[in-house]
């Protein structure tokens, strides 16, 4: 296997902790910090711990759906402004990514912006749309 960063490397506690969580129990020196002590993790990983951090970490609910506020690929720089705790890290998951993190503006789908489901809350539209869900199945 191999390793490319360990739970050592994250300045932030909660990374940190959510690094050894996921990380494999393993002796040798990371390949970053240096340190045997970490949790070591892999590129699938670490896109894991970033998914699970930054993506799930910034999801915003609404009374009809959710979407997370930050997203992160291969084709953007990261241009999101953090708390000064995070930027090292960002930066760090980043180079070892080859990813950016930008601010997400959701599909207005996922957060509820349907068509039929306003309708549903009109009450003068509500039986015809009642009746179009029944009639599609």
């Amino acid at each position: 296997m191999s390793f490319v960063l360990c739970s050592n490397c994250f300045s932030d506690q909660g990374l940190r902790l959510d690094a050894e969580r996921i990380g494999d129990a393993d002796d040798s020196k990371c390949q970053n910090c240096g340190q045997a002590s970490g949790r070591k993790l892999t590129k699938e990983r670490v896109e894991a711990l970033a998914h699970r951090f930054f993506v799930w970490g910034t999801l915003h609910k609404c009374d009809y759906g959710a979407a997370p506020i930050v997203q992160f690929n291969e084709h953007q720089k990261t241009s999101i402004s953090t708390a000064a705790r995070f930027k090292k890290d960002i930066e760090l998951i980043s180079n070892t990514l080859g990813v950016g993190f930008f601010c997400y503006g959701p599909r207005l789908w996922m957060v509820g912006e349907v068509e039929p489901l306003k309708a549903l809350q009109e009450g003068h539209s509500r039986a015809a749309i009642i009746q179009r869900i029944i009639n599609a199945n």
